[in-house]
């Protein structure tokens, strides 16, 4: 594959594969959920000894749409009313059934799924014959879904998570590398025996790591200092080499992860670069699974997608087939607070002169803008910051019994700031990128968790925000 070029600027790195930029069009979002604040007492969840939110589970084929069908706003709203339960403040839960089931939709196809979807791209491999192609893999795809509506602000209001943690490595990126690989491998670009280059924030070099183990590759993966211990060791126990360039450099600093791979490339002309920020692949990769297993799993019912980005690949595909079958489904991106997409899209800021923060939910967010990032799929986005999504993942474990990676706490918590704000009835779905054994020496840590509560309270005092402080 083609090495990317870079550009300098603050904090800039314009890359694409191949020397081709993909069109990004920089648009006003035509909704902007950004101000809206959780309830007073943070999100709400409920108390200990009480039963969890809906909880119902799925395993024969049209139960999802039975769930839909008997499920009607109006009739929620009432249902929801009888079992909604009181918190210690004399306040209620958000109404949702007491079943006590984690509820799992699995794919199924619905009565109600009017359109006729396409043929799929299997994900499941085949044999490794000739041709060089890939052959050896788990099954990937065909996620679970939770709900998590009892995090839903507004009656008769779903939330629904696609379980990503579910993939073999324990993350959405199986999805990615994997089709990637096999498309590379079927072109040739990809040579039998041949040695893999990915820069990563950690789950697409454990994807990487696992494929190349299982069909023969070498691999070298480079990734940062904010990449989790939990994730560098994953990556290297498949017996492959695993780079560790310093955090916070500039996108155009040589030392940067992606200028790293990208000049390891160049300096080894046969090694393969994954390249997952400019090929287009990425976004194919969704486009042809997880939107149409979501799809699917609502029986078309979904009303609004949502989730963050980094290389852009997840948020960009999926949409992209989500409004192909309903033009009126409804794309909201949340931003970690450093991040510069948010600046970019809804802040309008020229690319060249966007300069990231620093943030440490990982895997989401950029210092930079890649061209798999397709901005054109996403109607508005929020910014939300390192707190709010890791006290969301710990609030997702201590209710669900799941335990999920920082990403997934930024999805959730915007997933329930905008259930505030859409119409009764609409059904938002979301995704887990990955799974929080991940991330046991961060986000399941106390001490570590202890110094990003003080961090948040400190950065509150400094900008004069005494209540949130607090």
């Amino acid at each position: 594959m083609a090495s990317q070029s870079l550009r300098t600027g603050c904090g800039r790195l314009s890359a694409c594969s191949g020397g081709m930029r993909a069109a990004v069009k920089c648009q006003a979002a035509t909704q902007d959920f950004s101000s809206l604040a959780p309830t007073a007492n943070g999100l709400r969840a409920p108390t200990r000894g009480q039963t969890n939110g809906v909880r119902r589970y799925f395993a024969d084929p049209g139960k999802a749409a039975q769930w839909f069908e008997a499920t009607a706003p109006e009739e929620s709203s009432r249902a929801g009313a009888e079992a909604g339960s009181e918190l210690d403040d004399g306040s209620r839960l958000p109404s949702y059934e007491m079943t006590g089931h984690l509820q799992l939709l699995r794919r199924s196809l619905g009565s109600r799924v009017a359109p006729t979807l396409p043929e799929p791209y299997h994900s499941e491999m085949g044999d490794r014959g000739g041709g060089g192609e890939i052959g050896q893999s788990y099954k990937v795809g065909d996620t679970p879904m939770l709900d998590l509506s009892f995090m839903s602000l507004q009656t008769g209001v779903k939330i629904l998570a696609k379980c990503e943690f579910a993939n073999p490595t324990g993350s959405i990126k199986d999805r990615m590398v994997q089709y990637v690989l096999q498309e590379a491998a079927k072109s040739g670009e990809l040579p039998p025996e041949g040695t893999i280059v990915a820069a990563t924030s950690g789950n697409t070099g454990a994807s990487v790591a696992m494929l190349s183990a299982m069909n023969g590759y070498k691999y070298i993966v480079i990734t940062n200092e904010k990449c989790s211990v939990e994730k560098r060791n994953i990556m290297g126990a498949f017996g492959g080499e695993v780079r560790v360039t310093p955090s916070g450099v500039p996108a155009d600093d040589p030392l940067h992860y992606q200028n790293a791979a990208i000049t390891l490339c160049e300096e080894n002309p046969g090694f393969y670069d994954l390249d997952q920020y400019g090929n287009q692949l990425n976004p194919e990769a969704y486009y042809h699974t997880l939107g149409p297993e979501i799809w699917r799993d609502t029986a078309g019912q979904v009303t609004h997608f949502l989730a963050g980005g980094s290389t852009g690949g997840t948020i960009s595909g999926t949409s992209k087939f989500l409004k192909e079958m309903n033009p009126d489904v409804k794309v909201h991106m949340p931003d970690p607070k450093g991040s510069v997409f948010y600046e970019f899209h809804v802040g309008g800021v020229p690319e060249e002169e966007l300069c990231p923060g620093s943030y440490q939910v990982e895997g989401v967010g950029k210092d930079s803008i890649p061209p798999t990032m397709h901005f054109d799929v996403v109607d508005s986005m929020v910014q939300v910051d390192d707190l709010e999504s890791f006290q969301t993942c710990q609030k997702v474990a201590q209710n669900t019994g799941v335990l999920v990676g920082g990403s997934s706490g930024l999805n959730v918590f915007a997933a329930s700031k905008l259930s505030a704000t859409v119409p009764e009835g609409s059904v938002i779905v979301t995704v887990l990128p990955d799974s929080g054994f991940k991330y046991l020496s961060k986000i399941y840590n106390s001490e570590w968790m202890d110094k990003q509560v003080k961090k948040h309270e400190q950065a509150a005092l400094a900008k004069g925000n005494i209540a949130e402080a607090r």
